[in-house]
């Protein structure tokens, strides 16, 4: 069928960067396996906010795959309040994933002005 990922599970679908320890865990079935794979965090405008795996090995077979999300940005900032994904990128295959199933929402900081996180 051409399906090389499934049953993409995230939990919570709701975090705080500024809660410690606060993640989100991202999970899915690989059933292809990839040799140049990039996971990032990416705005519904599909720009990267976090890098999980740049060019990292996914085992396929229907391995279960599972990556963390802080709420923060590569720079080591908070991600803005709003909604994100998660992206597959497998350079050898020619594929790029957005699941549909992956939205994940970052809240405001308790007490910051108007939702938004200051920097």
């Amino acid at each position: 069928r051409g399906e090389v990922l499934d049953l993409v599970e995230v939990s919570p679908r709701v975090i705080s960067p500024s809660t410690p320890g606060e993640r989100v865990t991202i999970e899915w079935r690989q059933r292809r396996a990839s040799g140049d794979a990039v996971v990032q965090i990416v705005t519904s405008a599909d720009r990267p906010v976090r890098t999980l795996l740049d060019g990292g090995v996914l085992a396929g077979d229907d391995t279960e795959q599972a990556f963390h999300w802080d709420g923060r940005r590569d720079s080591g900032r908070a991600a803005e309040p709003g909604h994100y994904w998660l992206r597959i990128v497998l350079r050898d295959q020619d594929r790029d994933i957005v699941p549909e199933q992956s939205r994940m929402t970052v809240r405001s900081a308790a007490g910051t002005a108007a939702g938004r996180e200051g920097g």
